[in-house]
């Protein structure tokens, strides 16, 4: 064990194993970084290396983590808030703040793909915070030398920018694909309204009736390649067409497309059903052994295995005229007990680094050819590693959730840079009156809109409203994802969110519903809170127009310096412009 004593941080800890350890420490622009080496004679398989110390910080108030999970409060040391991360799953950052949102230490690691945890927990006996970093929590492979940085930010400043300078960090060690104006584009999933119960005639009505509202992609979800719905992927693993439901893709395809939207599909990475025709032929070259499922985990270890699917991705695309994949699962990937040691059929001995190839090599096929090929991924394979291969980022899936939907994007956007964030689909019951069915829309304007209800089904009003938002969030769009994003009170699910570029913002009151216009020329207040009207403090003149979920034009007039009470409906708008 190694121990000394940092100036910030008093003293440190370092438990190595077999590993010769070095640990020094520098600062730059007022961040402190831990720099960590580790050193063994011959390659070794690391057990965890852990380093902790323990700090006094003031009016530390919650915890920000990347994934948006319930563990916002930090708890005894014994019971630890933590992070866990790996290239595909999470991020390695973790932020604790006041009440009112001033950093009071983010902390992030520079390896973000070898699997690792980081804790923070409170000490019952000295009223300070403990703080532990793991590094190899999961099997890796032999390593003789190994360096990284623990970046430890405790500036005075507001969380959202201290989490930025953490993305521009990661940026610099995995630099991000590039995004194409299509990620940034609304669209249509089929996975909400359709389910596996998917048809060329079905898939080609929603489009129909979609492409007019703005939507310029479609995705076709599960059940393309299974004639089963019963859900599961028993059946996944020959990526055949079901024809009794699609005959013809490229077909299907081509409709799509003439009426002006991108067509892509989905796809479960990992997974191959027991009753698929390649079960058999990947026996061996399997992750798992969980017979409590009819299906199992490919081991991307294997050249084989990723070559097959690397070769079923590149079909599919030229074959069906494909402009975008939905890859899930990507998480899937774990080593167990059951996970093959016969290195010998590896070309790949560490499992992260088998799926950075798995993904390098799907994307060499598909993007060397058409660079504008999109590929979205879905929380929590959402991390630094992750943004070199995905130009969408969507949210877990929460159906029929507004504020599960608004802490996914919300967390997305403050970790993930300029990569586009999509929202999880929008659902409603075609019940429920048009403002309430618009809090599915208020809670995702910081991300790219997908959307997946039967548009057939919709009542007039809901189609209004949808409408509206779309118009709404197309025309705002540059500020809605290239402002700079500040989300109020992220322990409360973030109560008020705005962005703002050049001058013009868009203000979201969830909660809050007081919001300054101050030094502003233009932009818009939104109403998703339970409030009917809103508080707005002008440092000048402000015209102003209301209008209702609909686009119906309520009230207008003039806002004088000073504060005002407007009255707006839930899920209204307030459009401002100065005098």
């Amino acid at each position: 064990m190694l121990k000394m004593t940092i100036p910030a941080l008093g003293e440190v800890t370092l438990q190595s194993g077999a590993f010769r350890a070095d640990l020094t420490h520098t600062e730059t622009d007022g961040v402190l970084f831990l720099n960590l080496s580790l050193h063994a004679d011959a390659p070794t398989v690391p057990e965890p290396v852990v380093l902790t110390f323990e700090r006094f910080l003031p009016d530390v108030f919650a915890a920000w983590t990347p994934n948006a999970g319930d563990d916002r409060f930090i708890r005894a040391e014994w019971g630890w808030t933590d992070v866990r991360s790996r290239s595909a799953s999470g991020a390695p950052v973790l932020c604790l703040h006041t009440q009112s949102g001033e950093n009071r230490l983010t902390a992030a690691l520079s390896d973000a793909a070898e699997a690792c945890r980081m804790c923070v927990g409170v000490s019952e006996e000295r009223a300070v915070y403990m703080f532990r970093f793991e590094f190899f929590t999961q099997k890796t492979a032999p390593l003789q030398d190994y360096a990284a940085q623990i970046r430890l930010d405790f500036r005075p400043m507001r969380y959202e920018a201290a989490l930025r300078e953490v993305v521009r960090w990661w940026d610099a060690i995995y630099p991000p694909c590039r995004v194409p104006e299509a990620a940034r584009e609304p669209l249509y999933s089929c996975w909400y309204s359709l389910h596996q119960i998917v048809t060329t005639d079905e898939v080609l009505q929603q489009c129909t009736l979609a492409a007019p509202y703005g939507m310029k992609a479609v995705i076709l979800d599960d059940g393309w390649q299974t004639d089963d719905n019963n859900r599961g992927y028993a059946f996944c693993g020959d990526w055949k067409l079901a024809r009794k439901k699609i005959p013809d893709m490229a077909s299907l395809a081509d409709q799509v497309h003439a009426l002006g939207m991108k067509f892509m599909i989905w796809y479960s990475v990992p997974f191959v059903g027991v009753h698929s025709e390649n079960y058999t032929r990947f026996i061996g070259k399997y992750l798992d052994n969980d017979e409590k499922h009819d299906w199992y985990i490919l081991d991307p270890r294997c050249p084989e295995c990723r070559a097959f699917l690397v070769e079923t991705y590149r079909t599919a695309v030229r074959e069906w005229h494909l402009d975008g994949l939905k890859l899930d699962f990507i998480d899937s990937f774990h080593l167990t007990d059951s996970s093959s040691t016969d290195y010998g059929a590896m070309d790949c001995v560490s499992l992260e680094a088998a799926v950075q190839k798995l993904l390098d090599e799907v994307c060499d096929s598909l993007k060397t050819d058409d660079p504008d090929f999109l590929i979205e991924f879905r929380q929590s394979y959402i991390g630094p590693v992750m943004r070199r291969f995905g130009n969408m980022l969507r949210a877990g899936d929460c159906p029929y959730a507004a504020g599960t939907n608004r802490r996914s994007t919300i967390a997305l956007r403050l970790s993930s840079g300029k990569t586009a964030v999509h929202s999880d689909m929008v659902m409603w019951n075609a019940a429920e009156s048009a403002e309430t069915a618009a809090d599915q829309m208020t809670a995702i304007l910081y991300a790219v809109p997908q959307v997946s209800v039967r548009m057939e089904t919709l009542p007039q009003a809901h189609r209004d409203m949808l409408r509206f938002y779309l118009d709404f969030w197309c025309r705002y769009r540059h500020v809605l994802l290239d402002g700079e994003l500040t989300a109020e009170e992220p322990h409360a699910g973030y109560s008020l969110v705005r962005a703002e570029l050049d001058g013009e913002a868009v203000v979201t009151a969830y909660a809050k519903n007081d919001v300054s216009l101050c030094g502003l020329r233009a932009g818009a207040l939104v109403n998703a809170s339970p409030k009917p009207y809103l508080l707005a403090d002008c440092d000048t003149a402000y015209a102003y127009t209301v209008k209702d979920c609909t686009g119906a034009e309520i009230a207008g007039g003039v806002l004088p310096a000073g504060l005002s009470r407007i009255d707006v409906p839930h899920s209204g708008v307030v459009f401002f412009r100065a005098e």
